[in-house]
């Protein structure tokens, strides 16, 4: 809406008082033109008492507009911070599968130098957690037996996991992790085997 030539300059006493409040000169000058097309739209009544307490009303609203500007740049500052973390967040998980999928092609080309019955044992024990007795019973043979072929199944997974950099170490508690030699990320062989290389890949469990 077109604002009268005879009106008072709304514009620049909107404009001075932002300016007061500490807006930046264009901010400044948008509140005053939103002053101008506000007044203008004022029903006469209205409008001749912001014409008789020009400074008060243009005081009132720069602080509401100052108010205004402040939450939407806490918005957006919110926003931006948010773009930001999410993607360093991304950045991060992009180098962590990338990490991952080394260390699982290592680890499938180690498995590759087990028998299939070694393979077997190594999938019973370390990633399904089963017992010699439980193996063996499942097998039909001794404990002392399984334990013998587990314990060399484990020997020569050790040593090709270690010609391709690979360390698989045991903690005191008995849980196994799998992680490249040098720092990087300790991941337990049940989480190797089971979301990477699957079962499907023929280094499961074969029954």
């Amino acid at each position: 809406m077109s604002v009268n030539a005879s009106y008072p300059p709304y514009a620049s006493a909107a404009e001075r008082m932002g300016r007061l409040l500490g807006l930046p000169a264009i901010e400044a000058e948008e509140c005053g033109a939103d002053f101008e097309a506000y007044v203008a739209a004022l029903p006469e009544p209205k409008r001749a008492y912001v014409e008789a307490h020009l400074d008060f009303c243009a005081y009132r609203y720069a602080c509401n507009w100052l108010r205004s500007y402040v939450r939407h740049y806490r918005q957006e500052r919110r926003a931006a911070l948010a773009m930001v973390t999410e993607e360093l967040e991304a950045g991060r998980r992009v180098e962590e599968l990338m990490e991952q999928a080394e260390l699982c092609q290592r680890v499938q080309r180690a498995l590759g130098v087990l028998r299939a019955e070694q393979r077997r044992l190594v999938w019973a024990h370390l990633v399904d957690g089963a017992s010699y007795k439980e193996i063996a019973l499942e097998e039909g043979r001794s404990v002392e037996a399984v334990r013998k072929a587990c314990e060399r199944a484990e020997a020569r997974l050790r040593e090709a996991l270690l010609a391709e950099g690979v360390c698989l170490e045991r903690t005191k508690g008995g849980r196994y992790y799998i992680a490249i030699h040098g720092g990087g990320e300790k991941l337990a062989p049940e989480k190797i085997f089971r979301l990477f290389l699957q079962k499907a890949s023929g280094f499961g469990r074969e029954r």
